[in-house]
């Protein structure tokens, strides 16, 4: 055999010569546990005031043409505090970022999420009502969807 041959020979020699001369030591880790996996589709007993609270949030965002869509949106929640907001849709990046903004502000409870934080999940969709005079600010119609298990699965 010439050098290079016996090179890989040679390592794996040498490698299993150092794994049985180390001693062995057990590794302890540290327990973790993971929970809020699992999307909860109750929305709207845990945010009853969902739909006006958003309106409210969207108001400022009215004259982006953008706004309307359909979403999908998620979010985390622990006791009384909605953060990790996401907004999901095909329309442009600053009428996802307004979403999002607006559901920060909704007031939601739920007490079991206190100390185990759980995520929530729901379709919205927004349409822009014609706009009137140019002195009128737009408005628009939101309605909330509630997601099948299958679609709250993807």
């Amino acid at each position: 055999m010439n050098r290079l041959q016996a090179t890989p020979f040679a390592l794996l020699s040498l490698f299993s010569a150092l794994c049985t001369a180390l001693p062995t030591q057990a590794i302890e880790l540290d327990r973790v546990e993971v929970s809020g996996k699992a999307l909860r589709l109750d929305v709207a007993r845990t945010c009853p005031k969902l739909q006006e609270q958003i309106e409210q949030g969207l108001r400022s965002a009215m004259g982006n043409p953008d706004l309307e869509g359909n979403y999908r949106i998620e979010f985390m929640l622990q006791g009384q505090a909605v953060s990790e907001v996401s907004a999901r849709s095909v329309v442009g990046m600053k009428a996802r970022q307004a979403v999002r903004a607006a559901m920060r502000q909704v007031d939601c409870v739920d007490f079991s999420t206190a100390a185990n934080p759980q995520r929530f999940a729901f379709g919205l969709s927004v349409r822009l009502d014609d706009a009137g005079p140019a002195t009128s600010p737009r408005s628009a119609r939101l309605q909330l969807l509630e997601l099948s298990r299958a679609a709250a699965a993807r």
